[in-house]
């Protein structure tokens, strides 16, 4: 029984995930087979959900001066289900970043969109998926470089990736009474298919508009695919509460071109993320109060590229019971 427990939490801290570039979904797998539905073989539109995320960023030394506020919203539906085995979703999500440069301490920066169209497998207590996503960045309210710089600055950001995850059903570590510790390992790879990075700046002149390039290592179309190894520890005190523990690792392969045109890998970059939470739970949803630290290889708010942070932030976030790990 040591050795189970050793090795459980060896995976734990020593694991790794794939969300080099920023995916709002970042801390939670949506898994529309959790919960069987009561169909004949084939179902079509079976069903919606959604979650949604609200948080404060810690102050300065914890972050940087562009995080503050932090807010996700994200909608998912089922169109079509075979014997509760396979899936076929559509998924869009939204996330944006405000920081406190404003008499009301809100002043939005930036928001990352993404959507995409989501494939489930499941076999006995195996889970697979496969997935195209599109993801991007758009600025908000960048006009304010004009008074602080006296030029227009904007960063237009795409990446699009193919993904495929695998991941078991809960493991159960301690049943006894009504307390249960459950642990979830998962693998993600990411090839990224699409990447756009424009990193430009106006300035006005006399007899017309200046127009300035940047270039940097730092830019997002230089990862080139992603290999991921993760876990949750899911600790139910009752049928009401309990904790979520999850943490990784991260790996970015950093290459010149998309990765089947046989780019060459110049640059590996580790990022690690980790969320300590308690949730309670109602009927079909679980609302969790979380703690999280990010580091990330670049956030890409800034029109420059700031390089590498380390976010800290706690916030509240609401999930599907039914359809959400």
């Amino acid at each position: 029984m040591f050795f189970k427990f050793f090795a459980v939490f060896v995976f734990f801290f020593f694991s790794c995930s794939c969300f080099g570039v920023i995916s709002i979904d970042r801390n939670y797998i949506f898994h529309p087979l959790k919960s069987s539905l009561e169909i004949d073989e084939f179902g079509f539109l079976t069903f919606t959900s959604s979650s949604a995320e609200f948080g404060k960023y810690f102050p300065e030394p914890y972050t940087d001066f562009n995080h503050f506020w932090i807010a996700k919203a994200g909608v998912f539906g089922e169109f079509f289900r075979y014997k509760n085995s396979f899936s076929i979703c559509l998924f869009s999500d939204i996330e944006l970043i405000a920081s406190s440069n404003s008499v009301i301490f809100f002043d939005p920066r930036a928001f990352y969109w993404q959507e995409g169209i989501l494939f489930s497998y499941k076999y006995e207590n195996l889970n697979f998926q496969f997935s195209f996503t599109h993801r991007c960045k758009h600025d908000i309210d960048n006009a304010d470089f004009v008074s602080l710089y006296k030029e227009v600055r904007a960063r237009v950001i795409i990446w699009d990736s193919l993904w495929v995850r695998f991941f078991t059903d809960p493991l159960i570590l301690i049943d006894y009474s009504k307390i249960t510790l459950k642990f979830i390992p998962f693998v993600r790879n990411d090839f990224y298919v699409l990447g756009v990075d424009e990193m430009v700046w106006y300035k006005v002149i006399t007899n017309g508009i200046l127009v300035f390039h940047n270039d940097s290592k730092y830019r997002v179309n230089k990862i080139v695919d992603s290999f991921s190894l993760g876990s949750i520890f899911d600790l139910e005190i009752s049928k009401d509460f309990g904790f979520y523990l999850k943490g990784y690792w991260m790996f970015d392969f950093m290459g010149d071109d998309v990765i089947w045109k046989w780019s060459k890998i110049d640059e590996v970059f580790k990022e690690h993320y980790f969320e300590i939470s308690f949730y309670v739970k109602g009927e079909g949803i679980r609302i969790f109060f979380f703690i999280q630290n990010n580091f990330s290889r670049e956030v890409a708010i800034e029109p420059f590229d700031q390089g590498a942070v380390n976010l800290f932030h706690f916030g509240i976030r609401a999930v599907s019971e039914k359809f959400h790990l």
